[in-house]
């Protein structure tokens, strides 16, 4: 088992996400926020690694097909949605490419994890794009 790198002062949000998750009531929404270097992405990546991971509990294994598929930056389940190189807005064509994609059953049996970063880089028809699916996701996504 590969331990995840959780931050001290990120403990009580993992307990609270990991709970959820084991009874079945994780959100489908999340939005981490704060000042830059307080390892937000670090926690959106662990906690990523750990819903796609297939073994039990709060570990991720680093060894089943699907933790090597997210280590390789190929797993069909996981999207990271960010501005284009050389832009500096999400645009609604990137948002709805998602949207289409989160809307497909889960390849890998499990969750599909989006990740949109920097959230408030979206323009304004990508943020209104997002909203239905926000408010009405599809099973088992995040």
């Amino acid at each position: 088992m590969k331990e995840i790198n959780v931050l001290p002062w990120h403990q009580a949000q993992w307990s609270l996400l990991s709970e959820a998750a084991a009874g079945g009531r994780l959100p489908h929404g999340l939005l981490l926020r704060g000042p830059a270097g307080l390892g937000k992405g670090q926690f959106a990546n662990a906690l990523t690694a750990r819903l796609l991971c297939r073994a039990p509990g709060l570990e991720v294994c680093g060894e089943c097909q699907t933790c090597r598929l997210l280590a390789a930056g190929t797993h069909p389940d996981f999207f990271a949605i960010s501005p284009e190189e050389e832009k500096k807005q999400i645009r609604v064509e990137q948002i709805r490419k998602l949207i289409e994609r989160l809307t497909l059953t889960s390849q890998m049996q499990g969750y599909k994890v989006a990740t949109i970063d920097p959230a408030d880089a979206m323009n304004a028809n990508a943020q209104n794009s997002l909203l239905k699916t926000l408010e009405e996701p599809p099973a088992q996504t995040v």
